[in-house]
């Protein structure tokens, strides 16, 4: 089942759109009305947002920021151009060309301009446009955003996010033999109704493996010194180090060791412990730092070279709440030209699934205890596909030791593991067959069928063996933002009562202006989506004004939502005050195309008249008025 198809797991973004994802309903837009709204709830975009994150002393520029902005790399921007528009450094200064462009790039000190993915990027992919520019640490990123986001040559830009190794702290047990492996085989489990483990002595009767299987490990490296890895099996004639820029992916951290022990330790050799697999081959790309950071310039690169250089599996045992584009289409790229089976960590926050698990391609992995609870760290939600053995998991880690580590880091290389098992078996399936066996093999926990806490369940080596090839396996849809936040979310974030607004306006997306035989969203919401978004962002007074305003319309917003016949809300002063102020703000700070705009469809509207009369009066009276342009509204995919 596509992700995308599941129900609805959180209120999003009013109308945020999912290209390719959607069916697309052509109507007729009373433009007019809509831009009163439109206003009101801030333009709310789908730019690719977060959910609240501080960002750390040193990773902040001069200008304040806010809360829910996300840890990024400094001084650096990520940016697809426009076909046709290429940067170049002249006088150490980036410029493309075009007068307007290249008197901002100057304005904010940008000095080079590096593609993020190789020249062989076929350029139907848009991948080869796709750029990393680099200016002063202490610039104003936030006004660098907004300001590329409103010119009509750039397609997308946004920060360099930084991703997270999700391993938990975690204590030793006490009994040593208690935890060991017990992922792998757990006869003393207290579930009555399954084994809690991935049954692999039953799949190793099948298969353990083939020793030219190449799974690739982004990670923090891997120690291939280790007694349980150092046969042959990591392969250090093709290993990347894209931190230190070098052809050494020696783990300095440990977490990757641990990963790669699990998804294939050396096993059957009187040393240490199993690996999923017993035969393998690793290949270890270092992208996360000595302290856990690993940047989306540096695992977009390892995704590209892994699925270049024929890895048949991706095991990304890292995350964050940032939906990165770049990040999307290295994910497709790996998925659906190179046919590779994709597999990340669902998060440790013990909230929705993060990035990179949440893209559709992508198999989610949550973490369960050995009495099959959902651990209690691990993330959930609509874009779980499958959960594993996740806390107090024994593995490889470095100065040839080995240790028990928790998180969903410790589950995604079951996953991975049982998916080279699969391939080992049958080195003719998909990508998509991989996952479609990996679902619906799975032990079914918690709701029967497949729910928001387990996904379709715990992942189950034998049973995934011993099923036929499915046919009939449906390809997920493309790389995009799931849990979209926007302007609104941005606006609300760390309020009481955010997730009860947030419910409301996505339920007069759903319920009102997406049914409605003569109402639709303008065209405006999607010309300047991504620049409004920053402005939204980078604007505190902006963001407290919105707030206001979404918390002034919420009475209009739930009278329209209920219908006539549940009461009616006049529509006071206050209200076209509140929006007024919002507008003319992005007047006032926006391009010349967003004041364009927003001024005409604002003065047009003259809000001033509905003072007192009730929002179905307004709603009627405006509708009436005929002012139509035809456009494509979104609609989610039943």
């Amino acid at each position: 089942m596509s992700k995308f198809n599941r129900a609805p797991n959180n209120p999003m973004c009013i109308l945020s759109r999912y290209p390719g994802q959607v069916n697309l309903m052509k109507m007729k837009l009373y433009r007019s009305f809509a831009i009163f709204f439109i206003v009101a709830l801030l333009l709310p975009t789908s730019g690719r947002a977060v959910q609240a994150q501080s960002v750390t002393a040193d990773a902040t520029p001069s200008a304040s920021l806010p809360d829910n902005v996300p840890d990024y790399v400094p001084g650096e921007l990520l940016v697809r151009f426009q076909k046709g528009v290429a940067p170049r450094v002249v006088d150490q200064q980036v410029q493309v060309g075009a007068a307007a462009l290249d008197g901002l790039l100057q304005q904010y000190g940008v000095t080079a301009a590096e593609k993020i993915f190789s020249t062989a990027i076929s350029s139907n992919t848009g991948m080869d446009r796709i750029y990393k520019l680099s200016f002063s640490p202490d610039a104003d990123m936030l006004s660098l955003l907004s300001a590329l986001s409103a010119d009509s040559a750039i397609e997308f830009a946004e920060p360099n996010y930084l991703y997270y190794t999700q391993q938990t702290t975690d204590v030793p047990p006490s009994d040593r033999l208690y935890s060991y492996q017990w992922g792998l085989y757990n006869p003393r489990s207290a579930s009555a109704t399954a084994r809690i483990d991935i049954h692999t002595p039953e799949a190793w009767k099948i298969t353990t493996g083939d020793a030219n299987l190449l799974i690739a490990v982004i990670d923090t490296g891997i120690d291939y010194t280790h007694e349980d890895l150092s046969d042959g099996r990591v392969r250090t004639d093709i290993d990347k180090d894209y931190v230190n820029r070098d052809d050494d992916a020696m783990d300095d951290q440990g977490h990757g060791t641990h990963v790669a022990g699990t998804i294939a330790a050396a096993t059957n050799n009187a040393v240490g412990g199993a690996g999923v697999m017993w035969q393998a081959q690793l290949l270890p790309l270092k992208v996360c730092s000595g302290d856990g950071g690993c940047s989306t310039e540096h695992i977009v690169q390892a995704i590209e070279y892994a699925a270049d250089n024929g890895a048949r599996v991706i095991n990304m045992s890292l995350g964050g709440d940032s939906c990165s584009q770049t990040l999307e289409a290295a994910i497709d790229y790996a998925y659906f030209e190179k046919g590779v089976v994709i597999v990340a960590a669902a998060g440790n926050s013990n909230d929705l699934v993060g990035y990179p698990a949440a893209y559709e391609p992508v198999i989610a992995v949550g973490a369960v205890d050995r009495h099959g609870n959902r651990a209690f760290f691990s993330s959930y939600g609509d874009p779980l596909d499958v959960v594993a053995p996740g806390v107090r998991i024994f593995s490889s880690v470095l100065n040839n030791s080995y240790d028990t580590f928790s998180g969903t880091s410790m589950a995604t290389p079951h996953v991975t593991g049982v998916a080279g098992l699969l391939l080992s078996q049958r080195p003719e399936l998909t990508n998509t067959q991989v996952r479609a066996l990996l679902e619906q093999s799975a032990t079914d926990l918690g709701e029967n069928g497949l729910d928001r806490q387990f996904g379709y369940g715990l992942v189950n080596a034998q049973a995934a063996l011993e099923m036929a090839t499915p046919t009939d396996a449906v390809a997920p849809g493309p790389s995009r933002c799931i849990e979209i936040e926007c302007g609104a979310a941005a606006a609300l974030s760390g309020e009481p009562d955010e997730w009860q607004q947030l419910t409301t306006l996505r339920a007069v997306r759903d319920e009102v202006f997406a049914r409605h035989p003569n109402i639709a969203w303008t065209d405006i919401y999607y010309r300047h989506q991504a620049e409004v978004f920053w402005l939204v962002m980078s604007d505190s007074t902006l963001r407290d004004n919105a707030r206001s305003a979404i918390r002034t319309l919420n009475p209009a917003l739930t009278a329209l939502l209920r219908g006539q016949e549940s009461g009616d809300v006049q529509i006071t002063a206050a209200m076209v005050q509140q929006a007024d102020v919002v507008i003319n703000a992005l007047i006032a700070q926006g391009s010349s195309s967003l004041r364009r705009d927003l001024q005409a469809e604002w003065q047009r509207l003259d809000a001033q008249r509905f003072v007192g009369s009730s929002v179905h009066d307004a709603w009627q009276q405006v509708a009436g008025e005929g002012q139509t342009i035809e456009f494509y509204l979104p609609v989610a995919a039943q």
